[in-house]
Order: C-alpha cells, then sequence, then structure tokens
C-alpha cells in the first residue's frame, strides 16, 4: 500500500510543479485561450473516438499540438485534457498516472520535433511511426507499472520480476491496439493540423524560439 500511495504522490507533484513552471512564465490571453481550445479539442475527440470512431484521436492530439507549440503546450494539454476526459469516462487512482504518461508523450514530442514544417509525406510518416513507439513503450510502460503498484502486487503471489513480466505481457494487447489507432490518427489529422496551426501562429505570432518556445 506504501508503494501505491507514495507513486500515487510523487506523479501528482510532478504534474503539479510542472504545472507551476508553465505558469510562472507570462503568457498573454491569446496564448491562453488557444490552449483551451486545444484542450478542448483533445477532450471532445479522445471521448468521441473511444465511443464511436476506430482512432485515437485524443493521443494524436497531444502529439501534434506538441510538434506544432512545444513541449510545455503538448504537456499542459495532455494533462488538463486527461483530466477532463476522465470526468467522462471515470476518474480514479489512474487518472494522474494517465495524465503522467499523455504528459510524457508531449514534452519528449515537443524536444525532439523541434522543426516547424512537418507537413510532408516523410515527415507525417515518421511522426506516425514516433506514435506508435512512444505509446507502446512509454504510455504503456507507465500505465503497466500502476497495474501493478494498484492491482498486481495485492492480488497475486509470486516473485517481483515474475509479477512484474506478467503485468507487462497482460498488457500487450491493449497498448498494441493504442499505438496503432493512435498513429493511424496521426497520420489522419497530422498534415491538415499542423498547417492550420501554422496559420494561427503566422497570425498571431506565436513561434517556437531556441531560448524559449511561445505559441
Amino acid at each position: 500500500m506504501y508503494y501505491a500511495l507514495g507513486s500515487f504522490v510523487a506523479v501528482m507533484l510532478l504534474i503539479f510543479f510542472y504545472h507551476r513552471i508553465f505558469h510562472i512564465e507570462r503568457k498573454s490571453g491569446r496564448e491562453m485561450m488557444l490552449l483551451v481550445v486545444l484542450i478542448a479539442m483533445t477532450t471532445i475527440l479522445n471521448i468521441a473516438s473511444v465511443q464511436v470512431i476506430p482512432f485515437q484521436f485524443g493521443t494524436a492530439m497531444v502529439i501534434i499540438t506538441a510538434v506544432a507549440f512545444g513541449p510545455e503546450a503538448g504537456f499542459i494539454v495532455a494533462t488538463m485534457g486527461r483530466l477532463l476526459i476522465n470526468f467522462v469516462q471515470g476518474q480514479g487512482p489512474w487518472t494522474p498516472w494517465e495524465m503522467c504518461a499523455w504528459g510524457v508523450l508531449g514534452i519528449l514530442t515537443g524536444i525532439l520535433f523541434k522543426k516547424d514544417k512537418h507537413n510532408s509525406l516523410k515527415s507525417v510518416i515518421i511522426l506516425s511511426l514516433w506514435t506508435f513507439v512512444s505509446v507502446f513503450i512509454l504510455y504503456g510502460g507507465i500505465m503497466n507499472l500502476h497495474t501493478y503498484l494498484f492491482e498486481v502486487r495485492y492480488t497475486t503471489n509470486g516473485a517481483l520480476m515474475d509479477m512484474l513480466k506478467s503485468t507487462y505481457l497482460a498488457g500487450i494487447p491493449y497498448d498494441l491496439m493504442h499505438a496503432t489507432r493512435a498513429s493511424l490518427a496521426v497520420f489522419l489529422l497530422a498534415n491538415t493540423l499542423l498547417k492550420r496551426l501554422d496559420r494561427v501562429k503566422i497570425k498571431y505570432g506565436f513561434y517556437r524560439v531556441k531560448s524559449r518556445r511561445t505559441y
């Protein structure tokens, strides 16, 4: 129980401090409004995709936001979007872990994909492949660790490594499905959305620069 509680507190602190760092920087009303719109899009598309469409558009929005506006925007859209989604899909001890897992995707994608132009077919394919790998390994790995800490440790007797191995193996089918649906969603949305977001950046002067990324 102490491991589960400790991990829960650690994840919540990580999310809190990153949000504090984000809000310390001065943000214009346009910047904040853009983030609100992106969070709303992420929330609505994720809920719709779970219920109706066989694609994971919520995860795709996190990836695309991070590419367009940097790791800070990717993280804030990921964590706030996931929090709002779970008001519909159900809150629980898994919520901060899902927020953190999406947030990690946003941060790493924003760091790795620094260029402003990702509209070519080659770039979209590379981004889709990154989405598949990162969702399967990072998101799946974080959530499988949550499953072990909060569920498996208290319902199964056995050696630590054996239980961990069983938890991760059991999560492979879902992780593959999630990664495939998210990468397909990125492939479908990235070109169109990045072009639209480029226009927003040009119109309102939201640019990613070396000293500080603005959006």
